[in-house]
């Protein structure tokens, strides 16, 4: 599942695209896609690159995903380094997830 996930967050559709990062966001709340996620190099920097994206849908399922990723200790540590070289001000990633999800219910 990770695997397929790269050309599907990169589709032209936004609907495609969230509903990946919502699939991925589902695989990652057990360990085992947690750790599955990490072992896949790019799905950590793909999945900050996807904060970045026009459509609040993909933002936001790419922000729980990589929220369940960074829960583990390897997770945290990959978003980390991520989040830092995309965001050099942001040195807590958590504080950057969260702020796509805040803005939608601040509206």
């Amino acid at each position: 599942m990770v695997g397929c996930v790269q050309d599907l967050l990169s589709h032209d559709e936004a609907r495609i695209r969230a509903a990946a990062a919502r699939d991925l966001m589902d695989v990652c709340v057990p360990l085992s896609g947690k750790q599955a996620a990490c072992k896949a190099d790019f799905v950590v920097p793909l999945l900050v690159r996807c904060l970045g994206d026009s459509d609040e849908d993909v933002k936001t399922n790419v922000s729980g995903a990589l929220m369940n990723i960074a829960i583990t200790t390897e997770g945290e540590r990959r978003s980390r380094v991520v989040t830092w070289s995309f965001h050099p001000s942001s040195c807590d990633p958590r504080l950057f997830f969260w702020k796509p999800l805040n803005f939608n219910f601040v509206q």
